[in-house]
């Protein structure tokens, strides 16, 4: 038995390309079952969806499992029909946040199968049934057609020791043709210690992993890396963990084994880290740790559109957590949201000002979307003002088409201000100074160039 899985195309307009966790955890799992793995990494190899279908068909699977986001769905379909064309008794089946909201979209759309939540239980039982170990009725987690209805398993059981999880499949992966700027070495590669979030967040979905902060033990963790920089040799490493630092003390405990075990591998949080746990204590035991770049979600520079997006968060926190964080020479990150619901032109320009006054390293700005799932997408379907259900449309890097009617502002002046704010922050004179300073060799200097090229490429 041959399991293919495809990490989908998608239209969105990135400056970096990160491998996602999805996918090598899964392969993992089924590997693990004595089954035949192989990844179709499309992100990485720039491959069209024609040229993703070609490459599965090539591999002769007889199962295809797609990772699907919001923004890969209808990408996702188009290959699953190219390869059914191909080979009729293949068996198909998808997870990820837009499969878990939307099961009955997904398998009209020529899916077998849904996974439903977290998915690596459920793999596992579904792999006992391509081998016949296990009855379909008994794999808990998924969604299929029976008939002329949709036929729900039991809900999947979440997993409650992280630690069971085998490490990620990366040797199935093209590591090698991930890249971004941004990273300090080119062998880079992602963790995650820890799931769910207790955070309210209206832009955000958590369906996957839930409300409840599941995490790993430090020596879990710190073995990871360990076996990430014997076997695949890298030279840094990130956590993209949603709240790596959401219990200080075990952060702090995190860092301590790291320093203790000496990898001497430079590392980072380029998810972010909430303002409000941020102290002179975690920041220096990051630092020791050999952390050299944190972001920080910051979304707004108005205290009431933070409120009204339930960031749970003041400029002040925010300003005195950057603020920190830039004395101790961390390479600082800042993420805005330009649009948020209840926006003004006047509160975007906050937003511009406050960016240029926090002054970190990078900052990104993003237009608000809807993600399905999340409460901002709930409370503008109820509201009838959601114009577009184009999944292609939904990209936060600005695809140029209206999603949803905003309450007080046209789209070409969300458009316009999303623009202005790149161009304000990044073409500053102070800003240009620092960061030509700031560079030690000519292949710094290419990197810089590479990576205003790309952000200004976004604005097109």
């Amino acid at each position: 038995m041959h399991f293919v899985f495809v990490q989908p195309p998608i239209g969105k307009r990135v400056v970096s390309i990160i491998p996602a966790l999805s996918i090598p955890y899964l392969a993992a799992i089924v590997e693990g079952k004595q089954i035949q793995v192989s990844v179709v990494a499309s992100d990485a190899e720039g491959l069209s969806v024609e040229e993703t279908a070609e490459r599965v068909i090539e591999l002769r699977p007889d199962v295809v499992g797609f990772s699907i986001g919001t923004l890969a769905a209808l990408n996702s379909y188009e290959i699953a029909g190219l390869v059914k064309k191909k080979i009729s008794d293949v068996i198909t089946i998808a997870g990820g946040h837009h499969a878990t909201i939307f099961p009955e979209e997904v398998l009209t759309s020529g899916i077998d199968f849904v996974a439903i939540g977290e998915g690596e239980k459920t793999i596992g039982e579904f792999s006992d049934y391509l081998l016949k170990n296990k009855k379909l009725e008994e794999v808990r987690g998924i969604a299929y057609r029976q008939g002329e209805r949709i036929k729900y398993n039991d809900t999947q059981t979440v997993i409650k020791n992280l630690d069971d999880l085998p490490l990620p499949a990366w040797h199935l992966m093209p590591i090698d043709k991930y890249k971004s700027v941004f990273q300090k070495t080119l062998r880079n590669l992602p963790i995650v210690t820890s799931r769910g979030c207790h955070g309210q967040c209206i832009f955000c979905y958590k369906g996957l992993f839930g409300d409840t902060f599941r995490m790993r033990s430090p020596k879990n963790i710190v073995s990871e890396i360990r076996y990430l920089k014997d076997n695949f040799g890298i030279s840094s490493f990130d956590f993209i963990d949603d709240h790596f630092a959401t219990i200080p003390k075990r952060a702090i405990e995190i860092c301590a084994l790291i320093k203790k075990e000496g990898i001497n591998l430079a590392w980072g949080l380029p998810s972010g880290i909430r303002v409000d746990v941020v102290t002179e204590e975690l920041l220096n035991a990051l630092k020791e740790a050999g952390c050299y770049r944190i972001g920080f979600g910051v979304e707004s520079g108005n205290d009431r559109v933070l409120k009204n997006i339930k960031k749970n968060t003041t400029k002040d926190q925010i300003r005195k957590a950057v603020q920190l964080a830039r004395s101790m020479n961390f390479t600082v990150y800042c993420f805005f949201i330009i649009g948020n619901l209840g926006e003004t032109e006047r509160s975007i320009n906050d937003t511009i000002e406050f960016a240029r006054e926090l002054d970190p390293d990078i900052a990104q700005f993003s237009v608000a979307v809807p993600y399905p799932g999340t409460e901002m997408f709930r409370m503008l379907k109820q509201q009838d003002r959601i114009i577009s259900f184009d999944w292609n449309d939904y990209d936060y890097f600005s695809s140029g088409r209206q999603i949803f009617k905003h309450e007080h502002l046209d789209y070409h002046v969300i458009q316009k201000k999303y623009a202005e704010a790149y161009r304000s922050f990044y073409l500053r004179p102070t800003y240009i100074i620092k960061q030509l300073k700031a560079l030690k060799n000519l292949n710094e200097m290419k990197k810089l160039i590479q990576s205003f090229f790309r952000l200004f490429g976004l604005l097109k």
